[in-house]
C-alpha cells in the first residue's frame, strides 16, 4: 500500500522562478502519536503523544529516484523508540507503509533503546550501510555516563532485503556512538562514519568538567574497508580531544567532508557550559590519512561568511585571543 505523503517531516512544493526556488505549499505528513495514558513515573515529552524523531533520508538507487526515509519517536530527550523505514519509488510523491526496524526491548533493569541512526548509500555496491546506537536506560531514565554499542544493518538494494543485525566490536577499545551523522566514502574507498565517545578521567570513569552533568566527549572515526569477499572490516581511528577549559563538553557530533587535496575536514560541536562569560564554538581539525589521526583542533576560521552556532552559547561578537573561532547565538 502506498500513502500519498510529501518528502521530509515538513515538505515543500516548489516552482522554478528565474533559476531560483519559490515555496508554493508545504505539507506536514508525520505527526505526533495519539495521546496515550501515562504510566506512573513515566517521563514523556509532548502533550499530544510522542513527537517525531529524525533518522535519515537517502536515495537507494544510483539511477532511479528511489528514496528510503527513516524516522522514530521521541519518548523523552535523548530517549527514542520505534525507528521505522518507508520507501518511495517516485521521488517522494508516495511512500510505502512504515516498517519498524529498531524497537526497544524491555529488561528487568529498564529498556534497551536504539537511536540516532547514521546511513551511507554505497551506490557502486548497491548497499545501504546503517549504524545505530544501542544502550540500556536504567529504570527508563537517561544515563549520561552510559556506554553505547553500535549495531550494523545493511540493506541490499538488489534483493531488497536487510542483513542480520550484528554488533560492531572493537577489541580493546570502547565503542563510540553516532548521532544522526553523515558518513562519507573517501577517494581510496574507505567508508568513514563520524563518531564520538566519553573521555575517561584518571579514575577510569567518564570525565565531567567541574562536576557538570554532561560528560566530556572525544571525536573518533569509525572506518570501514572492503575486503576481497565484499565484507567490510571495521576499526576505529585515534581520538580527537580538546581541553575542557576550551570546550566543557569536549568535542562531539562532528561533520566530515573530503577536501580536493584528499584531507578530511571535521567540524565538531563544542560547548561553554560552566565557562562563565565565554562563548561557544564549533571546532575544526584535519586528517591527512583518512580519519586515522587528526591535527590539533583549532577554532573555526574567521573566513566563514556567517556565524556558526554551537549549543549552548550566548550572543557575543568577541573571539578568544588564542583562536580564530566564531561565536554565535544558538
Amino acid at each position: 500500500m502506498s500513502i500519498p505523503l510529501a518528502i521530509g517531516i515538513v515538505a515543500a512544493a516548489t516552482v522554478h522562478v528565474a533559476s531560483e526556488m519559490k515555496l508554493v505549499s508545504k505539507e506536514v505528513f508525520l505527526r505526533p502519536d495519539p495521546p496515550l495514558p501515562r504510566s506512573r513515573g513515566e517521563v514523556r515529552v509532548g502533550a499530544e503523544g510522542r513527537p517525531v524523531a529524525t533518522g535519515f533520508i537517502t536515495y537507494i538507487d544510483a539511477r532511479k529516484p528511489i528514496l528510503m526515509h527513516c524516522y522514530g519517536r521521541v519518548q523523552y530527550s535523548d530517549g527514542y523508540d520505534d525507528y521505522a523505514v518507508s520507501i518511495s519509488a517516485d521521488n517522494g510523491r508516495t511512500w510505502s507503509e512504515p516498517e519498524v526496524r529498531w524497537k526497544s526491548v524491555s529488561t528487568p533493569d529498564g529498556p534497551i533503546r536504539y537511536g540516532e541512526p547514521a546511513a551511507f548509500f554505497d551506490a557502486r555496491r548497491g548497499k545501504l550501510i546503517v549504524l545505530t546506537d544501542r544502550a540500556l536506560y536504567p529504570k527508563n531514565r537517561l544515563n549520561l555516563d552510559r556506554e553505547n554499542t553500535l549495531v550494523l544493518d545493511i540493506y541490499d538494494t538488489k534483493t531488497r532485503t536487510w542483513s542480520q543485525r550484528r554488533d560492531l566490536v572493537f577489541p580493546g577499545q570502547r565503542s563510540p556512538a553516532v548521532s544522526f551523522s553523515f558518513p562519507l566514502k573517501t577517494r581510496d574507498g574507505r567508508i568513514v562514519f563520524p563518531g564520538m565517545r566519553k573521555t575517561l578521567g584518571r579514575d577510569g570513569k567518564p570525565l565531567h568538567y567541574r562536576g557538570l552533568p554532561h560528560t566530556v566527549d572525544e571525536v573518533v572515526s569509525i572506518i570501514g574497508q572492503y575486503r576481497q569477499n565484499g565484507e567490510i572490516a571495521w576499526h576505529l581511528g585515534n581520538p580527537l580531544r580538546i581541553a575542557p577549559e576550551l570546550s566543557s563538553r569536549g568535542l562531539n557530533e562532528n561533520a566530515l567532508t573530503e577536501l580536493p587535496d584528499g584531507r578530511i575536514a571535521a567540524v565538531c560541536r563544542g560547548a561553554n557550559n560552566g565557562l562563565e562569560g565565554k562563548p561557544g564554538y564549533k571546532w575544526q581539525a584535519f586528517s591527512a590519512d583518512g580519519g586515522e589521526n587528526w591535527s590539533a583542533s583549532s577554532g573555526t576560521t574567521a573566513g566563514m561568511t556567517a556565524a556558526i552556532p554551537s549549543m549552548p552559547c550566548p550572543v557575543t561578537s568577541r573571539t578568544w585571543s588564542t583562536s580564530s573561532a566564531i561565536s554565535a547565538r544558538t
